[in-house]
């Protein structure tokens, strides 16, 4: 009879063998699929030494149709241009330090003026007392399942549209063409502007609304008011939509300021104190060169989002 205690052994030996590389090979995926490490590996080898000698940052599309380039966007920091590269050639994407899509186009900030001189008292010789006011509609309505445009305008509302929805604005059409002289001579009769963007999106606010309270001198309406509450602006520069239960309680409203001058100007009492302030729009740029440049920043404050559609939308 042949013993069996070896075999038994020897089984015993493989099965622990299996278990131990299969352990092994386990440990290893995870290492080399754990996403956060890679992207430190990744930073790590571009980002050798405290502080890099160049820069390089890959400009995904245009400024609308202007191209992005160092003269455009670094103008205002001529140090960083020095070591700070931008470009829209596709094949620099790969080994760019940054890739960006389009610069902000809204403003965060309203300052006190220096100075004393207020626009208050022109408003009393501009506004035509049987025109309340205006949507101009220069992009596709609200994408939302209950568009606000179309209740408003079918609660009673009395607004002029125009645009592509509405009245050909022939040479002022567009969102380009939002300095142009005739626009502000289009807008000037009126007292409101109907603010609303066609995507209700946290911190989202373009130039319907800060045009609206700059240059043009007119009261916006928004649909939210927590969507700018947070901006700097006083809330007595804007009608929000959602203070009111219902859209004609905020029609009503709307139709009593715009029949009682005192309580429309005190819309823009604030004017008195403070101005829209827009400052170079391209600043960012050379503090996103200079963060960049800096290993420890971009290590330190490194974040990643699985869901951009909802980090969009929420933040």
């Amino acid at each position: 009879m042949f013993p069996t205690c070896g075999f038994k052994n020897a089984s015993t030996w493989i099965t622990i063998f299996i278990l131990g590389a299969y352990t092994i090979f386990v440990l290893v995926c995870w290492e080399m699929c754990d996403s956060s490490k890679i992207v430190s590996q990744i930073l790590s080898s571009r980002l050798s030494g405290i502080l890099k000698q160049n820069v390089t940052i890959y400009a995904a599309d245009t400024y609308y149709h202007d191209p992005i380039n160092a003269d455009l966007v670094l103008q205002t920091c001529p140090d960083v241009k020095k070591f700070c590269r931008i470009t829209h050639f596709y094949p620099d994407a790969s080994h760019a330090d940054a890739i960006l899509f389009h610069n902000r186009n809204f403003y965060e900030t309203l300052i006190q003026t220096p100075f004393k001189r207020t626009t208050l008292p022109l408003l009393k010789k501009l506004r035509k007392p049987d025109v309340p006011w205006i949507l101009w509609s220069i992009e596709s309505p609200s994408n939302d399942k209950f568009p606000p445009e179309k209740a408003m305008l079918e609660k009673g509302l009395q607004a002029d549209v125009w645009g592509s929805c509405g009245r050909p604005a022939g040479a002022c059409d567009g969102v380009l063409k939002q300095k142009e002289p005739c626009v502000l001579e289009l807008i000037r009769p009126y007292k409101f502007y109907l603010a609303i963007e066609n995507s209700n999106c946290k911190d989202y606010v373009t130039e319907k609304f800060w045009k609206s309270l700059d240059d043009r001198m007119i009261v916006p309406i928004v649909m939210r008011r927590q969507t700018v509450r947070d901006l700097g602006v006083p809330d007595s520069a804007y009608i929000a939509v959602d203070d009111f239960e219902t859209l004609p309680e905020f029609i009503k409203y709307v139709t009593k300021v715009s029949n009682d001058k005192d309580l429309y100007l005190k819309y823009h009492e604030w004017r008195r104190d403070y101005k829209v302030v827009f400052d170079n729009g391209f600043s960012g740029w050379c503090s996103l060169c200079n963060r960049i440049r800096d290993k420890q920043e971009v290590m330190d404050n490194r974040k990643s989002y699985g869901d951009i559609d909802r980090w969009h939308s929420f933040g």
